[in-house]
Formats: C-alpha cells, sequence, structure tokens
C-alpha cells in the first residue's frame, strides 16, 4: 500500500474515531483527505471533504464549514469557510509562508454543530 493510501485510510479512520456518535445522531459528520502527507511554509493544501448525517448519507443542499489551523500554542493561524454541496467539497488552503515547522492541527466544524468537528494533523516541514 502507498504513503499516499495509507494517510488517505488513516484519515479516515481517524475522522470516524474523532465524530463517533451513533448511526441515529442528527449532527453532521465530517471527513477530510489532503493531497499530501507534508508540506513547507507557502504551500497549498488540495484537500476533499464530505459532510454526511450519522448513517453517512450526504446532507443535501449547501452546508458552510469552518476550517480552522491550529498551531502548537493554540493559535489560530489560519481561518477559512468553505461551502459543501450536496455533502461534498473540493478545495483549497493556502498555508501561510509564515508558517515554523512543526505539526499543526487542522479543525473542520460546522456552525450548528460544533461539538461534532473533525481534527487531522498537518505536517510543515519547513520553508519554501
Amino acid at each position: 500500500m502507498s504513503i499516499g493510501k495509507t494517510l488517505l485510510f488513516v484519515l479516515l479512520i481517524n475522522a470516524q474515531v474523532v465524530l463517533g456518535g451513533s448511526q441515529g445522531d442528527s449532527n453532521p459528520r465530517i471527513l477530510l483527505t489532503v493531497n499530501q502527507p507534508k508540506y513547507m511554509a507557502g504551500d497549498t493544501a488540495f484537500f476533499r471533504g464530505y459532510i454526511t448525517k450519522g448513517d453517512l448519507t450526504p446532507i443535501p443542499g449547501k452546508r458552510l464549514v469552518n476550517l480552522k489551523l491550529i498551531g502548537s500554542n493554540d493559535q489560530v493561524v489560519l481561518f477559512n469557510r468553505v461551502i459543501f454541496q450536496n455533502g461534498s467539497c473540493v478545495n483549497q488552503l493556502a498555508l501561510p509562508k509564515e508558517l515554523s515547522a512543526g505539526v499543526y492541527s487542522l479543525i473542520a466544524y460546522t456552525d450548528e454543530a460544533p461539538s461534532s468537528y473533525l481534527q487531522i494533523p498537518i505536517i510543515v516541514v519547513g520553508e519554501n
């Protein structure tokens, strides 16, 4: 199994563990996959996202999802909002050029259910 496929598998498993809940849960579930395991400061992180009901069926219509990139000192270094249409989204995040090397947390949540969130690691290895 390639590193990319392994990372995708780990992120999907991680998403399900973080979000938990039962199949009857009314809170949305968010899943994100990113295009690579590591980034340089100033890189663009491309991602695909899904937002589903508790039974993993896509949520129809438009849904606004908040994305926060959090540094090791719990400081928000990037905030963005993206629109999910009929349960999915393809988008990108421009990582700030000023980022130091380290592990950051990308947190995705909706305003309607902020306690139902996804958190995945974003690794920055140096300056671009």
